[in-house]
């Protein structure tokens, strides 16, 4: 039983990290996807909002 819980503990660790790390990293990427993707600066605002509120 003591082997379970560390292993719920573990996973919800690692979601919380990796969820972070993949919204941390989206400004390191944007510029360029922006360029890539050409993609207007309103329009990048509007992907950064996006994945940081969930809200469209």
């Amino acid at each position: 039983m003591k082997n379970y819980w560390m292993f719920v503990i573990t996973g919800m660790l690692l979601i919380v990290t990796t969820t972070g790390f993949g919204r941390m990293a989206y400004g390191v990427i944007l510029p360029f996807m922006q360029e890539g993707m050409n993609f207007t600066t309103t329009q990048s605002g509007y992907l950064v909002r996006v994945n940081r509120t969930g809200v469209c």
